[in-house]
């Protein structure tokens, strides 16, 4: 989510939303002011790569797990295939 750091000095910056809550109506982000300004600027409105996104993840100190891995499935035969 991109986020305004300042009135006079407006920069704008990524901040995560998955520590946040939304309290009634509020957005509440459970970062430092200081720390939000110090992010790195990767420029709001456009997509992150995924090393960007990792960068972020990174300054804000939250832990970045892999994904689990999909299961496996029989999805059946092919078609046209003899069925053994």
């Amino acid at each position: 989510m991109g986020c305004h750091t300042h009135r006079l000095f407006s920069r704008d910056a990524f901040v995560p939303l998955e520590p946040s809550e939304l309290i009634e109506g509020t957005l509440h982000v459970p970062f430092d002011r200081a720390l939000i300004r110090d992010a790195p600027d990767f420029g709001v409105g456009r997509h992150l790569s995924p090393d960007q996104e990792l960068q972020l993840y990174h300054h804000y100190g939250l832990d970045v797990a892999e994904p689990p891995p999909l299961p496996d499935r029989d999805f059946g035969r092919l078609a046209g295939t003899e069925e053994t």
